[in-house]
């Protein structure tokens, strides 16, 4: 069985647009995107794993995945089982009941534990959750079960393609749909919904038929109008641009700064984004670790964002 690299852009083609995105997720090394990640911290009491950092009904849906590639989920039961000590068996049993140490008896555990057949919210609410926090801190070393396991296979190449698959299905498209709904066609405002998608869309986004946005936080506070350009972010009339790709680029940027004020902080893969797509047309951020500083008003500069739509039919390379 092939291992890949742990980090995935090593493994996704470096020309295609899931390579740039999970570049931009991946911007600090706070965050790390790993195939083999697997965390817990009371800080942020979720059982979390591999490269989309994946929690809760994700991580079910996942296993639910591998379970329907028939080589991916063999490997992993195999594999996995090679990995318990007789301290792992005697974990398994005590967490989910089952008392055998094959193959199959891990099956039994993980479809237990993970909601694998039922992967639905009353499942991961009564089962995955209460599992994931009576373990806690246990995660974060080889020497719980799960964590062995997973860091054993996770890296196999079959595994890590149907992490790549799962989060450019769950995520990036899933967010371009959301981006097209919401009448945003430039790359970096499809890159913000997409981060939106990955943080909770409902939260941390304007809604579709919205004409108009208001966000607040830290003592921030913005209002935005989403059908007209205010006339101080207009470029000079000498540039001569079309009024409807403004309100493009504008709208854009009020989807930059919505999300960053409703997330409370300006995180670094949205100064990627920024960075990426919006600095040549609302110039650079001067202050990136300021929430206010970040979501003041801003002059468009006369140079369009780029509008060539994504493109994430290519993966691994």
């Amino acid at each position: 069985m092939h291992y890949v690299d742990d980090d995935p852009i090593h493994a996704i083609k470096s020309t295609s647009d899931v390579h740039l995105m999970h570049r931009i997720f991946n911007a600090s090394n706070l965050s790390r995107r790993v195939f083999s990640e697997v965390h817990y911290y009371h800080a942020d009491p979720d059982l979390t794993i591999g490269m989309g950092h994946w929690i809760r009904s994700n991580i079910s849906k996942l296993f639910s995945e591998f379970r329907s590639n028939h080589e991916a989920w063999r490997f992993l039961i195999n594999r996995w089982s090679t990995e318990m000590t007789v301290q792992h068996w005697q974990q398994i049993q005590t967490e989910t009941g089952e008392q055998g140490k094959t193959p199959s008896s891990l099956e039994r555990a993980l479809m237990r534990v993970l909601c694998i057949d039922s992967p639905i919210p009353s499942c991961v609410e009564n089962t995955l959750e209460p599992w994931a926090d009576s373990v806690g801190t246990k995660f974060n070393d080889k020497g719980h079960w799960f964590a062995a396991g997973w860091k054993s296979v996770s890296r196999a190449e079959p595994l890590a393609k149907v992490q790549t698959k799962y989060w450019r299905d769950s995520v990036l498209l899933r967010g371009a749909e959301a981006a097209k709904a919401r009448d945003l066609s430039t790359r970096g405002g499809v890159a913000c919904v997409i981060s939106a998608k990955s943080s909770g869309l409902g939260a941390t986004m304007f809604r579709p038929s919205d004409k108009s946005a208001s966000a607040s936080g830290d003592g921030v506070s913005r209002r935005w109008s989403l059908t007209t350009v205010p006339d101080d972010a207009k470029p000079e009339p000498a540039f001569g641009l079309n009024t409807e790709m403004i309100l493009q680029d504008w709208r854009s940027l009020v989807a930059w700064q919505f999300y960053t004020i409703k997330k409370r902080r300006v995180r670094s893969r949205m100064i990627a984004i920024w960075e990426e797509f919006f600095s040549q047309t609302w110039g650079k951020l001067e202050n990136p670790g300021s929430v206010s500083d970040s979501t003041r008003a801003r002059k468009h500069t006369g140079v369009l964002m780029d509008r060539t739509a994504f493109n994430f039919s290519v993966m691994f390379s």
